[in-house]
Formats: C-alpha cells, structure tokens, sequence
C-alpha cells in the first residue's frame, strides 16, 4: 500500500481504540504511512505509538459531551468550543489531498468532517451506537451510505440492522475491549486482601466522582461487612494528582506520596490512587466501582462485574448509566444507596459461582479479545484493494 492514511477520532476512548487498530496496522504499513487528527482528546494515546499526530484539538470542560445538558455548552463555548472547531476545519481542510484513506473512529460527525473538508469517503469504525442501546436513526444511516465506504461496528446485531438498510457494514469485533496501554505500572501487593478496583472517570467530574466514591466506601467499610479489600483507583493519565489528592482530602482521606502514586489507610484498609495501572487492575481484581463511561465497557468485556452509581458530571448520569446497562447488561450493577453498594460488592464476594458467570457472560457479550488486529488487517486489505 502506497497511500498515506489519516485516522480521525472524537474522544478519549476513542483516541484509545483508533491507537489499537493504528497499532496493529502500523505492522502492515509502517509509521510513515500513518496520522492521527484527534478531535476532542488529549493526544497521548497516538503520541505513544511514534506516528504524526495533527494536535489542533482545545480539551474541554465537558469533555466532548456538550450536548446532553445547556450549561455543558455554555462552559464549552466560553473555553473556545467555536474558535476550536474554526481551526480543526481549516487545519482538514489544508490536508486535503495529502491523505488516500481515512479512517474515522467515533460517530458519524467524523464522517461529515471527512467528507466536506478532508474530500474523502471514509471507513467508519462506529463506536458511538449499538442496537443493544439505540439503534443509529434515520439522518445517521444517511450520512453512513452517502460518506462512508464502509461500516464496521461494535456488535453483530449492529451490523445486521444497517445491512438491512443497505449501508455496507460488517463485524469484525469489539476493539474497545483491548483499547488501553499494555506497558504500565504494578500494583502493591497486599497478601490476603482482595483487590477491588475503582474507576472514577478520564474528565474533569473525575474529581468530584472521587471524593463521592469514597464517602460511599468509608460508610461501606464502617458497616463492618466487608472481608479484607485493598482498594485501587486507576487514576487517567490525564488527570491532576494534585486535585485528585484535594478532592480526597475533602471527603476526609489525606493522601500521602507512595510508590506508583499516592496511598492513604482507613479502619484497616488501603486506599492507592495510582497511574498506568489499568491492565493490571483487569487481570487482579474482582470488582470494580465503575464511574467511567469505555472503562466500564472495558472492564465488563473482560469478565469483571462493575457497579456504578450517579456522579458528578455528563458521564455518569443516571441516563448513561441506564443505556449503558442495556449494552453490557447483567455485568453492569446499578446502585443508588451505599447499603445497595455494600450489599452488591459483598454479595458478590461471598458467591464465587455468580462471579463465574458474570466473568463468562461479560466476555462472551463483549466479543472477547484480537479485535483490533482483525479490524486493522481487515482495513488494510480493503484500502489495498482500492490502490
């Protein structure tokens, strides 16, 4: 393959999952083959693969989800939302011609972008909607047939409904599952303990997620009901520890400098807030206190029960969580109370046969993993074929 392709994305999980399939496809291609445009992100997860990067995107206070509240808007465009798009739009716009494949990961707005300034037909990993939540509707499936060359989507249903609608879409796997970095930190061994991992977000809200997750968890651990746990928050590289050690000194636990991050004990318990330790914390723990939006997906996929309650911010509404648990079903556990969350996170440490299941059915749902090789060697041959 001779052409050069440009991989647009609109998101943090998103950036991860294009950098997944850009990985596996940098194997056929090479790096000088490949660029990534980030739309809303904050460019780490391409930087850290060596391939050119177009950085023109502004990180803003929502996030990328400006559009499920008006005072999410209104702080977006007093951050620069309009002079943020202006200069996306010229920046596309100047690359046009430069680029013979794009491959848009996100919604069908890439596609738009793509198509009206980049001048191209794009591949589209859709990884916006499933049937299993919301089917894509009528102006979506437009925009799929008339700028996209082809479809690649999260589930098989998916695939199936806009096959029936004339769209050319296809399964090859769920690549979120697989989108986070591999190379990270260890986890601090505590004999006897078991581990329960906690996501509290990859945006601003994750602050305040933190100090309200560890309320729920000191009442919870004040109950006397829980066994012997050491909790560990994946903290995203792209928050403040500062802030994040702020908003735990807030709800009364003072963080003190450990090895890999920060630590703090309460009645017998430890607490470690810690970078880099994703992919570990998959394969260690038993549960996970998700207040995350692909996180969660992520954890469920690979056989982890997670259990979330309403947050601080667009991404963890009581709406998003109800459309997520639609998609991840009975791997998502939906608490309101911390007597919901006490009696979830014990009930479930007490019955290894349920944590069996959900472990099976959470992997069998999500796809399992080798998506993104399957998607990348199944773009190359496609963009081949076109030369």
């Amino acid at each position: 393959m001779k052409n050069k392709v440009l991989l647009l994305s609109n998101g943090y999980g998103e950036d991860l999952i294009g950098a997944s399939i850009a990985e596996k496809l940098m194997e056929k291609t090479g790096k000088n083959l490949l660029a990534a445009f980030p739309l809303v992100g904050d460019f780490g997860a391409y930087d850290k693969l060596g391939i050119h990067v177009v950085k023109c995107a502004r990180i803003l206070p929502s996030g990328g989800f400006w559009l499920q509240k008006p005072l999410y808007l209104i702080r977006d465009l007093k951050a620069g939302l309009i002079g943020n798009f202006i200069t996306q739009i010229k920046t596309l716009f100047s690359m046009k011609g430069e680029y013979g494949h794009a491959v848009c990961v996100g919604d069908v707005f890439l596609l738009i972008m793509a198509a009206c300034f980049l001048k191209k037909k794009a591949y589209f990993v859709a990884t916006a909607k499933s049937d299993r939540i919301r089917a894509h509707g009528f102006i979506e499936r437009f925009i799929m047939n008339r700028w996209s060359k082809e479809v690649l989507t999260r589930d098989e249903e998916t695939a199936l409904s806009l096959r029936t609608r004339g769209i050319r879409a296809f399964y090859r796997g769920n690549a979120l599952i697989e989108a986070f970095p591999k190379k990270e930190n260890g986890l601090v061994r505590e004999d006897g303990r078991v581990i329960i991992g906690v996501l509290p977000g990859s945006r601003d809200e994750a602050y305040g997620n933190t100090a309200l997750i560890i309320g729920m968890l000191k009442k919870a651990i004040d109950s006397g009901r829980l066994p012997r746990i050491s909790i560990y928050f994946a903290v995203s590289g792209v928050l403040d520890m500062s802030v994040l050690s702020a908003a735990a000194g807030k709800a009364g636990l003072g963080l003190k400098e450990a090895p890999g991050g920060l630590a703090a004990g309460y009645s017998g318990t430890s607490f470690y807030f810690m970078k880099g330790v994703f992919a570990e914390l998959i394969k260690k723990a038993v549960i996970i206190i998700g207040l995350a939006g692909t996180a969660n997906e992520q954890c469920a996929g690979w056989g982890l029960p997670v259990v979330a309650f309403k947050g601080c911010g667009p991404q963890t509404t009581e709406k998003r969580f109800a459309e997520q648990k639609r998609l991840l079903g009975d791997s998502l556990i939906i608490v309101k109370k911390e007597e919901e969350l006490v009696a979830a996170v014990t009930g479930l440490l007490n019955d290894p046969g349920a944590l069996g299941r959900l472990r099976d059915y959470g992997i069998d749902r999500g796809g399992g993993p080798g998506a993104s090789a399957k998607i990348a060697v199944y773009l190359y041959e496609r963009m081949e074929a076109c030369e």
